[in-house]
């Protein structure tokens, strides 16, 4: 643990840029720590869980920074039930979400319970685990499985909180759809109102277009004016294009429109990742025929594709963070594979959509296999965790 705290307290090296003198620093995760996830409470707290151990039978440790004091927290470990955690594949790695208080929920892909019926993939039966960690407390709940009644988790869950605290769980798998394949998967969600404690029976999201593509990531995301967003790759006739679930009810509706059509016969294991600011902007990216897509919506205006085909990057994991002048860092990771980390990539993207920072493919770290990056805004600067 000391290695840790001398590690996360004293790493922050400044990476080189083009343009404008903006800071983008780098902390690396110690004792081969993978898939970093951060999240910051109103107070500025930045909130950190990590996987650390076998990528099919890991652990997930949480540790927290004061952005005023700048010292970690000695991490504690979320999952009760040890060496239960997935992150073969990266798309099924765990999520966190933080309350404007401090309370930390944590989601993760678990391996108990899984059971290999004839015909049926390991993951057929894995269940999706929900913790809390609550303010003052330093021991996370119990985890829960929220697969009441669907299956078929693959490609993960992911979850989110509004300012009033209710919390999002969403996932894709299969429930009593008729339908063969791929064409029948669904995209599910439950609810909790009571800070994780309880959660409503999963329900399939009638509005969503049906079939998922099954080992792709998908992530949910709570916008300044509390609507909810999933987003998520989908299946229409031989594409497989991004699909955006928007409520402006509190998760009781959706609406749904499809963007980035992906002409591909198999699964791509992409990942997507949304941000927006005070100022009413708002950002999507998404991998699309082996590059990073960048989507900007100001306001009330359409969605647009904001860097052009020419100005793609090629990668895969992207993650998204917003400053409150409207800037976005953009990072993913270049030539990554199964059982391959890649390279880390960034870019800073202004308001306007001009690119004004990035590194240098000659000086972009190394990825640990199953991992990329996340990124988060301490006192306005952009720091990378990976």
């Amino acid at each position: 643990m000391r290695i840790f705290l001398c590690l996360l307290t004293l790493i922050g090296l400044q990476l080189a840029s083009q343009g404008q003198d903006h800071m983008v620093e780098r902390i690396v995760l110690p004792e081969q720590g993978v898939q970093p996830q951060v999240a910051a409470d109103a107070s500025g707290r930045i909130h950190l869980v990590y996987h650390r151990g076998e990528p099919g039978e890991g652990n997930l440790y949480y540790s927290s920074l004061d952005s005023l004091q700048g010292q970690w927290a000695t991490p504690i470990q979320v999952n009760q039930l040890p060496e239960s955690v997935v992150a073969t594949g990266t798309v099924r790695g765990h999520q966190i979400a933080v309350t404007p208080e401090g309370r930390v929920h944590v989601s993760w892909f678990a391996n108990r319970d899984w059971h290999k019926p004839k015909g049926e993939p390991a993951h057929a039966y894995a269940p999706l685990m929900v913790a809390t960690l609550k303010p003052g407390q330093a021991r996370f709940s119990r985890e829960q499985n929220l697969l009441r009644w669907t299956r078929h988790l693959d490609g993960g869950g992911s979850l989110a909180v509004d300012s009033r605290g209710n919390l999002f769980v969403a996932w894709h798998g299969r429930g009593d759809s008729p339908v063969e394949g791929e064409m029948g998967r669904q995209v599910f969600l439950s609810v909790s109102v009571d800070g994780g404690e309880t959660f409503s029976r999963e329900r399939a999201i009638a509005e969503a277009p049906q079939g998922v593509c099954s080992c792709c990531g998908m992530r949910v995301h709570t916008d300044q004016q509390d609507g909810v967003h999933i987003l998520y790759r989908g299946l229409r006739n031989q594409l497989r294009p991004m699909v955006h679930l928007q409520s402006t009810d509190h998760g009781k509706h959706f609406t749904a429109r499809f963007f980035d059509d992906w002409d591909i016969q198999a699964c791509p294991m992409s990942l997507v990742s949304m941000a927006d600011h005070a100022i009413g902007s708002a950002w999507i990216a998404n991998e699309c025929e082996g590059t990073i897509r960048l989507h900007h919506k100001t306001n009330h205006l359409s969605w647009t594709e904001l860097i052009s085909s020419q100005q793609q990057w090629k990668g895969k994991h992207p993650s998204l963070v917003a400053n409150k002048d409207g800037e976005v860092l953009v990072t993913w990771a270049q030539d990554a594979g199964w059982g391959k980390g890649g390279q880390l990539r960034w870019a800073v993207v202004d308001a306007s959509g001009k690119v004004v920072a990035t590194n240098e493919a000659k000086d972009a770290p190394e990825l640990p296999v199953w991992s990329f990056a996340s990124a988060m805004v301490i006192q306005g600067k952009f720091k990378l965790i990976y």
